[in-house]
């Protein structure tokens, strides 16, 4: 029989090829491993790419145990609409480190929830925004500052589909080529 991260392992591996899914990080899974793995399938498919907001997209940036439940929150109620089934995993015990065979489980079931049809994530975003009361976490930077960002990145008016693959990355695209068109610039205005 197959220990539990086996499973969560092979699982996980049909959806995504980064962070390395290892025996050490799987049996006791820490935050940062689990963002990763959020954050790898925001960026190669889209899957609850709507509710990572800001400051959310570096695991830097959660300085507390509290930002990092409310951000796991969200991420639990996404799968559990998408899935439409109620997990038995509680984001207080993924920060703990405790419980790790449900963790795996929740694991488990973000990689099924990712592989449904991009039809029903929008829906599920919209319903999770509304269950946390469209409120960002914590982590999240003041509206304006958003704006300030999206601005400069060129996303401001630009309609996000959450369900499109490529939302994450172009905007990191985007604002390191214009990151880079600013040092040019400044570095022209030096010489």
């Amino acid at each position: 029989m197959p220990e539990f991260w086996e499973v969560t392992q092979q699982v996980l591996g049909e959806v995504i090829t980064s962070p390395a899914l290892t025996e050490k990080l799987l049996s006791k899974p820490p935050f940062r491993f689990v963002h990763d793995i959020v954050m790898s399938l925001a960026q190669t498919y889209g899957f609850a790419g709507g509710l990572v907001e800001g400051a959310e997209r570096d695991a830097k940036s959660f300085v507390d145990k509290e930002q990092k439940i409310q951000f796991l929150e969200k991420i639990i109620l996404m799968v559990e609409q998408v899935l439409g089934s109620k997990l038995a995993v509680k984001a207080s015990k993924i920060t703990s480190g405790s419980e790790v065979e449900k963790t795996n489980d929740f694991l488990q079931a973000l990689a099924r929830a990712a592989r449904t049809p991009k039809e029903g994530w929008t829906k599920a975003e919209e319903q999770v925004l509304t269950m946390t009361g469209s409120q960002t976490t914590k982590v999240s930077t003041s509206s304006s500052a958003v704006d300030k960002e999206a601005k400069e990145m060129g996303t401001k008016d630009e309609p996000q589909d959450p369900s499109s693959p490529t939302t994450p990355s172009s905007r990191k695209e985007k604002k390191e080529k214009k990151e880079k068109e600013e040092k040019e610039e400044k570095k022209e205005a030096e010489e």
